[in-house]
């Protein structure tokens, strides 16, 4: 029912409250002559049903201009000549002062308000008062030109009660239509702001965000960059036996590694926040994509003498990105060979457990430190050294946060001090039937 009433009148997409409720009034107005032709014939007022089934064909047609056509001005227009001429008619026919004309007259005048704008209404004043007046100063100097209509006087009251009631339930609809109209708006101005506000806290996160990128470009770039340059002169400017060149030579590589590392998760970084890409989700043997990251990692690992031991327990197919989430596991196998010293081993564990598919990437570190647990996958948390002095940017880990996220996959920690940290990832795992 709710739907069909808001076809008739039209949405409030397409259609202006104004609009909206001159449709269904002028719909109404077309079903309540439909019931006062029948009532007028009953009283033996035929001359007014007449003038009645001319107002219903006439009212018809506005609202079909307005509502089909779209023609709202032009049909405003045709009603405010109808209805000041239709009345005045109706006042001659209807007996005058005696009859319910001026009943008529205020709702005309109460609808022509509700739906023009402000700069109309004095116009519409002036003219109903004038039109009034002059009905009443004919009527009162010459009273014999008013066609008296009634039979008796009971037919007059029914006819006064009648039109009563129907003015009443329109002055209702009007009355309820803009209350509601404003209580509509009122809530879209709500959730407007509402909507600024976020976008506001949006704004002001990556602002904070872009703050924390340049702090990380300027510190953490800056250092190692600065350490090239200098063993860069030494072997320049200076002369060094074999022995301390190759020393220099290994640790210009181990800088250049460390700040490509840094400038390739800054660079992800970026291009995500630019673009927000979204994940391509489909079918992904997770073997391939843990093998791949693995085969990719191993030579870091080799080069701090770190064991890089994985583990599968079946193979099984999980929903992700493949891409995405090859890059999310490659971070924090990464993280897991930084944090690991020399000697010691990391597992890449992939098993099933609770119909899940779960990662579990452990590190035999000294832990995170307590006070880092709570930002560990914001960029509030602040860069840390490797076993070997390695640097990172801090956004390692918030790369994974987001990537895991998009892709619906749950991503959490455990660590304790000294006992290294557990990276996990659970992914939803694919039935032959999916």
């Amino acid at each position: 029912m709710t739907k069909w009433i808001a076809h008739l009148i039209g949405s409030r997409t397409e259609f202006s409250v104004g609009a909206r409720l001159f449709h269904a009034v002028s719909f109404s107005t077309c079903l309540l002559l439909l019931l006062a032709i029948p009532f007028n014939i009953m009283l033996g007022l035929y001359s007014i049903g007449g003038l009645l089934l001319f107002l219903l064909l006439s009212h018809a047609g506005i609202y079909f201009l307005s509502r089909v056509k779209r023609k709202f001005t032009l049909a405003l227009a045709g009603l405010t000549f109808l209805t000041y001429s239709g009345v005045s008619v109706n006042y001659y026919f209807n007996s005058g002062i005696n009859g319910p004309t001026l009943f008529i007259y205020f709702f005309t005048f109460l609808l022509l308000v509700a739906v023009t704008r402000r700069k109309y209404h004095g116009i519409y004043f002036a003219l109903t008062c004038l039109v009034i007046a002059a009905l009443l100063y004919f009527d009162y100097h010459d009273p014999g030109w008013i066609k008296y209509s009634f039979k008796d006087r009971l037919d007059r009251y029914l006819d006064l009660y009648f039109v009563f009631i129907l003015i009443l339930l329109f002055v209702y609809i009007i009355t309820r239509s803009l209350i509601d109209s404003y209580y509509y708006e009122k809530k879209r101005a709500n959730q407007r702001t509402f909507d600024l506000e976020l976008q506001q806290k949006e704004l002001e996160r990556i602002a904070t965000e872009k703050e924390k990128l340049f702090s990380i470009i300027f510190h953490d770039l800056k250092s190692p960059l600065g350490s090239i340059q200098m063993y860069l002169e030494m072997i320049t400017n200076m002369s060094v036996d074999q022995e301390e060149e190759n020393r220099i030579k290994v640790e210009l590589l181990r800088q250049t590694k460390e700040t490509l590392a840094i400038l390739d998760n800054m660079l992800i970084w970026a291009k995500d926040q630019v673009e927000n890409t979204k994940p391509k989700l489909m079918a992904v043997r997770i073997d391939e994509v843990a093998k791949t990251c693995v085969k990719i990692e191993k030579p870091f690992a080799e080069a701090k003498n770190v064991a890089l031991i994985f583990s599968m327990q079946k193979e099984m197919i999980v929903w992700a990105d493949g891409n995405m989430l090859q890059l999310l596991l490659r971070i924090l196998i990464n993280n897991a060979i930084k944090f690991t010293p020399e000697g010691a081993p990391v597992f890449v564990d992939v098993y099933e457990e609770d119909s899940r598919c779960l990662i579990k990437v452990k590190d035999s570190g000294r832990g995170i430190p307590p006070e880092n647990q709570a930002h560990i996958f914001s960029l509030n948390i602040h860069s840390t050294m490797g076993t070997n002095n390695e640097k990172g940017s801090g956004l390692g880990l918030t790369l994974a946060h987001e990537f895991a996220l998009r892709q619906g996959i749950d991503i959490w920690f455990n660590s304790k001090p000294d006992e290294g940290a557990e990276f996990f990832l659970a992914l939803r795992i694919q039935s032959p039937e999916d």
